[in-house]
């Protein structure tokens, strides 16, 4: 290359006020909602699949009875 490529700037930030206490009590609140989050989306996803499956059963079913009484 012909030119100088510019490089990242780079900081060292130190806070001037930290709470351990504070930081680890924000961690786990974080966590404690990623979990519930993931909880949720396993129940929700659980409907769909048990609705998929019961629409499914019923259009076999459904159509068992078209063939077993002669309409198909």
């Amino acid at each position: 290359m012909l030119f100088k490529r510019p490089q990242h700037l780079r900081f060292e930030y130190i806070p001037r006020y930290y709470k351990p206490e504070k930081d680890e009590e924000l961690k786990r609140k974080e966590r404690l909602r990623r979990s519930l989050k993931i909880q949720r989306i396993g129940i929700s996803e659980r409907k769909k699949r048990s609705l998929l499956w019961w629409l499914i059963i019923v259009g076999i079913v459904f159509y068992l009875y078209l063939v077993l009484s002669g309409t198909l």
